[in-house]
């Protein structure tokens, strides 16, 4: 048992966003170089980070607003602990939801609810059948 432990390698428990943002130089790099962010989950799976290219270019997306944002606020490198709190960093105040600009459709009864036509007539028939 005891060698069995000892040959089996331990698990890497950092998530993939840190992962991610902890390579992101190299990302940048294929980037400028013109690579397709499918070639760039490639080169990573080959390294070992399996990543789909969906996910890659929404953590691309989310650690250029983080660098921005750390960057207007007059952190022009920001390491990776702060980049991850910028993009799991909650909004102070939450902008409400525009009203629609036309009202929503209505949703016709359900067969056999209150104001559905076969309710409506099986009420008639039943106050029909007690006089």
């Amino acid at each position: 048992m005891q060698e069995r432990l000892s040959d089996t390698p331990a698990k890497d428990r950092r998530s993939l966003l840190v992962k991610v943002i902890e390579c992101r130089a190299e990302i940048w790099q294929f980037r400028h170089r013109e690579l397709s962010v499918e070639e760039i989950a490639e080169i990573l799976a080959e390294e070992g980070l399996h990543i789909s290219p969906r996910t890659l270019s929404n953590y691309i997306g989310d650690i250029g607003k983080a660098e921005k944002a750390l960057a207007d606020a007059g952190n022009a490198n920001p390491t990776d602990a702060e980049i991850r709190a910028e993009i799991w960093r909650k909004p102070t105040k939450s902008t409400p939801r525009p009203k629609p600009r036309s009202p929503l459709p209505t949703a016709r009864p359900f067969l056999g609810a209150p104001g559905s036509i076969i309710s409506h007539a099986t009420t008639s028939r039943k106050s029909e059948n007690q006089l």
